[in-house]
């Protein structure tokens, strides 16, 4: 068994542009964490621009959500 790592970091930001590079900013480190052989759990890539595309949702959810 791996042991399993949860990668946190900044989502938000100013344009859609800017949360994609935290999004990949947080996949980086997840591939980092899987070469040292840990399994990352990374909410930015589960769930990634859908505060804008899930109609009803609200920042609470998503934040507790991932928490």
């Amino acid at each position: 068994m791996h042991p399993l790592i949860h990668v946190a970091g900044s989502y938000r930001a100013a344009t859609r542009e800017a949360i994609a590079e935290n999004i990949e900013a947080a996949r980086q480190v997840g591939i980092k964490c899987a070469r040292l052989g840990w399994y990352p759990v990374i909410p930015h890539t589960n769930t990634g621009h859908m505060e804008t595309e899930a109609p009803g949702s609200d920042d609470d959810f998503w934040l507790s959500c991932t928490l």
